[in-house]
């Protein structure tokens, strides 16, 4: 299909502003983008504070990017714009037979947004400029003088109604960031589980050395009979199990100790196939 776009169709240019796509929102999202040749300037002076750079282009005409953060609305200009942005951005018709393009004054602008893609000194960055509306084209003026002709640029000013998002030349997506507009989901960083214990205690007995978390093993000396094992997580998405002797322990109960030495080991899981593990070890000594 004819003006279609992948990110390596643009003109190639050294420095600056590598063309423009533009892509045209319907009732199910946005279109598939199409070049809009011969921008000439992109002008991003509509923000409340701007920062001006001129780019050159290798054999085209100087392109201008004013740029800071916070931007209503920025211009584009062009020798002309084409019938297709005529079209598929202001909402004009044209004659299919003819070719005629017909403006009137009822034609309404479609949304759409702007992609292009900048060099700086960061390297290269990609744009899109979303929920957009462009006014019409400013009309060409032409000076004469003898028999030269010398036409004016033909200007559009975009107002933004929605996102914008970059990418910089060594991203995963910078590839093919203008083959369409993106529409990322941006899953919350995974917050790891944490394998530590909040609390132990043997009854109301007192370890040695006093529970610290960061901390793992422990004795204490007894007479009773028997005494409560309770260990709780930092975490509460953490696994906890407690063997006393070898068999298994149900937290907050009552362990029975044997003369001599006990070993009471808590384990503290993160609940993963390969899980990560905390143990923390209490000797108890029953009298």
């Amino acid at each position: 299909m004819p003006n279609e776009v992948t990110a390596n169709d643009m003109p190639n240019y050294r420095y600056g502003v590598r063309g423009m796509v533009i892509a045209v929102k319907g009732a199910s999202g946005y279109g598939t983008p199409f070049i809009e040749n011969g921008i000439e300037q992109v002008d991003e002076s509509g923000r409340a504070a701007t920062n001006s750079t001129t780019f050159y282009s290798d054999d085209g005409k100087p392109a201008t990017v004013n740029g800071a953060r916070g931007n209503d609305t920025f211009t584009i200009q062009a020798a002309e714009f084409s019938d297709k942005y005529q079209t598929d951005v202001m909402g004009h018709t044209q004659d299919a037979q003819t070719g005629v393009l017909v403006k009137d004054p009822d034609d309404e602008a479609k949304i759409v947004a702007f992609g292009w893609e900048v060099q700086g000194t960061l390297g290269k960055t990609r744009i899109w400029k979303t929920e957009c509306v462009s006014s019409e084209p400013a009309a060409a003026a032409y000076q004469t003088k003898g028999e030269n002709a010398t036409e004016s640029p033909e200007t559009a000013t975009i107002t933004v109604n929605g996102k914008e998002y970059k990418c910089r030349e060594g991203q995963p997506g910078f590839a093919t960031f203008l083959d369409a507009v993106p529409t990322p989901s941006f899953d919350p960083p995974v917050v790891p589980v944490s394998t530590k214990l909040s609390t132990l205690t043997i009854g109301s007995l007192t370890l040695s050395p006093a529970f610290d978390a960061d901390i793992e093993a422990y004795t204490v000396t007894t007479s009773n009979a028997t005494d409560a094992v309770t260990a709780t997580a930092a975490d509460s998405d953490a696994e906890v199990t407690i063997e006393v002797n070898g068999s298994e322990h149900t937290s907050g109960t009552a362990a029975t100790w044997e003369s001599g030495a006990n070993t009471v080991v808590v384990t503290v899981s993160d609940g993963e196939d390969e899980p990560t593990t905390n143990i923390y070890i209490v000797i108890v000594t029953k009298e």
